[in-house]
Formats: structure tokens, C-alpha cells, sequence
């Protein structure tokens, strides 16, 4: 199969047409009976075994094999009454999963079709979350009498990360409404059942058991399962000892604006340094990828983001990122409103702004940002798709700036030795600016911003810890303690 081309009308890779297959001939078979037996290694012809083949899109999956779908692992399964998931892995995945079934859906509501877990379920095995002799792992913290294993999907990054934050998002947890009274009482545990992780608490609703946190995984590993533990339920006498502060999920960052408390005069920046994050209109909180967005609707609706000067000014490397929505009706909305600000800084991150160009596949838009370096200006253009959630990322390590579409590297251009804008004084906003433009109907979700350039692999894992409805991020059912 040829390599997966970028498809900018849905922001995704999509693949080429594969080749006609040729039909075998009784040289090709000969050649291919040698060489499994191993008798002929230098003979023309031999070649290894093919590479697993890898997917990022359920598309990919389609063709030879039925409707298949691309799992969080990145390999293709397809269906399989024989499997308790009712999927299979397809013949051309890694050794391991080669053929073997899907784990079992854990579903969550938010998720409409549920949340696969990566792995393989081989023998009624209960994955990878169990000691290799079959035994539960052992408890951290007997004053604490819940748990559940959170498990990563193999496949949200191709290189391990290091200090990499996680979303786990439980929108309706009956476990969590019945038996966690404060988010207080919440422990993330590393594998090791010692190591605790620093966590931030984006949302929670006892009444429905609603979760949304980020934690902070010391090391994400490539190429496996990741796991650690959500341990809750606690017994002992008084408070329980603190975890680390929020900030520390966050120490790569100057600003990161979850946006869930949108429609607060002061919202909430999550990163340390002390910026702050002004909402004027006031915004809409709105449903997003995460807990929840804001909206904007209207010339007023605009947030402020002080501080911005110390990441941007004569920057060498910074990383911006953030999810958006252009909610509006049809693509002629889009060029009547005269392309819509989103989000402008006016010394370097020059009028933001969404734009629909003639000629373009139905419902894509270009989103438009004016970076001015010390050497040139440079028009970076990223395709996002009109009323769907597009993960946009824009990243500079000093030569190289990259710009991201729901991962998919969509603009790249060599930078040697510039820097941007030394004269970086004002605020950076979302939404329309007091030096004008047309306002911008749609929202904004997990903004981030700060010094240094992120990989590509780190921004695919970004969008990846979000991205529903399949997300990557999933916990197994109530585990409790045993008896003391």
C-alpha cells in the first residue's frame, strides 16, 4: 500500500488507491517456498516480513477484511462475533495483537459508542493492568479503599514522553458518586503502587459523579500500554496527606486556559507564572472536547491573556495550541462575515483569522495566523473543517516552524536564526480585538502556550488523550480493597 496522503477537507491522512495485485506465478511460488524454508537466504527475491501495517484513520481500515476500525493501538480490527469486544485484529497488525481480539468496551456515556482499550484479551485474560503471575497488583494505601486502573492506549505516541499530562475524563461515574465526597480525596498511584502523581482537578459534580482530571505521567512509553491507578475511598482519620500542587502538571507551560469556567469575569489559568486570563462579554460555556468550551457569539465576547510578552518577545522556540469549532451554518456565513478573528497577538501572532477560499472542498476552511519573525513574516495557513472540532497546534524550535490539523503536520517552513517580534507588549485575545476585524461565531477549547518547541509526537498525543469518540484514556470497572 502506498503512504497515507493528506486529505486537508477532513484534516486526517487518508490513503492512496492501493496497486493492482499481480497474479502469482510458479517462479514467485517456488522463490517464496525457498525462502520460508530458509534454504535459499541469498536468493533474489527473499525479502523480510512486511511491516505491521499502522492506521490513524478508521478509513484505512476499510477494503480487504470488511468495515474495519482503526483502535487507539494505530493497527486495524474488524468485526468478530467470536470476540466478547466483538472485534479481531486484523493478520497484517504487530506479533502480539496479530489476530487476536480487542479488549472489551468499557463504555462511557460521553462517548457515544464507548472507549476501547488497547490491548489483546487472549485466554479470558484480564490485559495487561494484572501481575504477570495473575495476581491483582499490590494496594499503595490501605486507608484508601477504591480503585481503578487507568489504562493509555499503545498507540497514543510512536516515542515516549516524558512528564506528559493525560486527561481522564468520567463524565457520569457511579463508583465516584457513591463513594468520593471531595475531589480531595483523590490519588493518582503510578504502576509501582508508590509514586504519586500530580494531578489537577478540571471539573467534578458529586451529584453525577462527573470527573474531569489531568495527571501528570512521569514517563509515557511508546509501543505499550501505560497504566497507573485512581485510588479514592478514604478511611483514615483526618484529611488525607495533600498530592502535589496543580501547577506541577503544568511546568513546560506559561498559559493553559482549560476554558470550563467561560463565563467567569477571571478565568482560571492552570500553568504557573502567574498570568491572568480576563473573559469580557461574558462567554458561553459550551460542551468540548474536554469538559467544556467557550463560546463566543459576539463582537464583545473576547478573552485576555496578560503576560504573554515574557513566552513571545524575541522568542528562539514556543508552542501554541489550542481546539476549535467555527460554528457557522455554510460556507458563504464563513466569507460574509468577513474573516472572523479568533485569536490575535498583534506584535507577533498577527490577526488569527478564519478564511474560506474559492474553490475549496465543501465546508474547509483555512484558519490564517500572520507570525512576524526578526527575518520575514510568515502566513501560516492550517485546515480546520466547519462545525467540527479541529486540534490546531503551531510550534518553532528556532530553525523550523511546524503547524498542526488534528496532528497532521499541514505547514512547515525553515526559519534559521530568526526570532519573533521584539516588540511584544500586549495581550493576546481570543475573539475579536479593540483594533478590529470581524467577531468569531464558534469556541475555543484547552489553549496552551509556552516556551520551547513540542515534537510532533508529543502534539499527536495531545490531541489523542482528548479526541473522542474513541478516546485513549479508559479505567476498568470498581477494584476494592481486600480485607484488612
Amino acid at each position: 500500500m502506498k503512504a497515507a496522503l493528506y486529505d486537508p477537507a477532513l484534516g486526517e491522512p487518508r490513503p492512496s488507491e492501493p496497486s493492482a495485485g499481480r497474479k502469482p506465478t510458479r517462479r514467485r511460488a517456488v522463490v517464496a517456498l525457498l525462502c520460508a524454508l530458509g534454504g535459499a537466504a541469498s536468493l533474489q527475491g527473499c525479502t523480510r516480513a512486511p511491516s505491521p501495517f499502522t492506521c490513524s484513520a478508521t478509513r484505512q481500515c476499510e477494503g480487504s477484511g470488511g468495515t474495519g476500525t482503526c483502535e487507539p493501538t494505530g493497527y486495524c480490527s474488524f468485526p468478530d462475533p467470536g470476540c466478547p469486544s466483538g472485534r479481531r485484529y486484523g493478520a497484517h497488525g504487530p506479533a502480539d495483537l496479530s489476530s487476536a481480539c480487542t479488549t472489551p468496551l468499557v463504555v462511557d456515556a460521553s462517548f457515544g459508542d464507548g472507549a476501547r482499550l488497547d490491548g489483546a484479551v487472549r485466554d479470558g485474560s484480564a490485559g495487561e493492568h494484572a501481575a504477570q503471575d495473575g495476581a491483582p497488583a499490590p494496594w499503595w494505601d490501605k486507608t484508601y479503599r477504591y480503585r481503578k486502573t487507568v489504562y493509555v492506549a499503545r498507540g497514543v505516541s510512536k516515542s515516549t514522553l516524558m512528564d506528559f499530562p493525560v486527561l481522564v475524563a468520567l463524565p457520569a461515574d457511579p463508583d465516584l458518586k457513591a463513594h468520593l465526597a471531595t475531589p480531595a480525596g483523590l490519588r493518582f498511584v503510578g504502576p509501582d503502587q508508590r509514586t504519586v502523581y500530580a494531578h489537577e482537578v478540571e471539573r467534578w459534580v458529586k451529584e453525577q459523579g462527573t470527573l474531569f482530571a489531568w495527571v501528570k505521567v512521569p514517563r509515557l512509553e511508546a509501543g505499550v500500554m501505560n497504566t497507573f491507578y485512581l485510588y479514592f475511598g478514604y478511611t483514615g482519620s483526618g484529611p488525607p496527606p495533600g498530592p502535589p500542587p496543580p501547577p506541577e502538571v503544568w511546568p513546560d507551560y506559561r498559559a493553559v486556559l482549560h476554558l470550563s469556567d467561560a463565563a467567569a469575569s477571571v478565568l482560571t489559568n492552570s500553568a504557573p507564572g502567574g498570568y491572568t486570563a480576563l473573559g469580557r462579554g461574558p462567554l458561553t460555556e459550551l460542551p468540548g472536547p474536554a469538559a467544556s468550551a467557550a463560546g463566543f457569539d459576539a463582537a464583545a465576547d473576547t478573552v485576555e491573556l496578560t503576560g504573554v510578552q515574557s513566552v513571545l518577545a524575541s522568542a528562539t522556540s514556543f508552542t501554541l495550541s489550542f481546539w476549535l469549532y467555527a460554528d457557522y451554518p455554510s460556507d458563504e456565513a464563513v466569507r460574509t462575515a468577513g474573516e472572523p478573528l479568533v485569536l490575535e497577538q498583534w506584535e507577533s501572532l498577527r490577526a488569527g483569522r478564519l478564511i474560506r477560499r474559492t474553490g475549496d472542498s465543501p465546508g474547509l476552511l483555512i484558519f490564517q495566523v500572520d507570525l512576524r519573525t526578526s527575518t520575514r513574516t510568515e502566513f501560516v495557513q492550517l485546515p480546520v473543517e466547519r462545525q467540527r472540532w479541529t486540534h490546531l497546534a503551531l510550534t518553532f524550535d528556532g530553525t523550523n516552524l511546524y503547524g498542526y490539523a488534528n496532528a497532521v503536520a499541514a505547514y512547515s517552513a525553515s526559519l534559521p536564526g530568526a526570532r519573533l517580534s521584539a516588540g511584544v507588549t500586549g495581550l493576546l485575545t481570543l475573539g475579536m480585538t479593540a483594533t478590529g476585524g470581524a467577531s468569531f461565531n464558534g469556541r475555543i477549547d484547552e489553549l496552551r502556550l509556552g516556551p520551547g518547541a513540542k515534537s510532533a509526537q508529543w502534539i499527536a498525543a495531545e490531541r489523542a488523550v482528548v479526541a473522542s469518540p474513541q478516546p485513549a484514556v479508559t479505567v476498568s470497572p470498581l477494584e476494592e480493597r481486600p480485607p484488612l
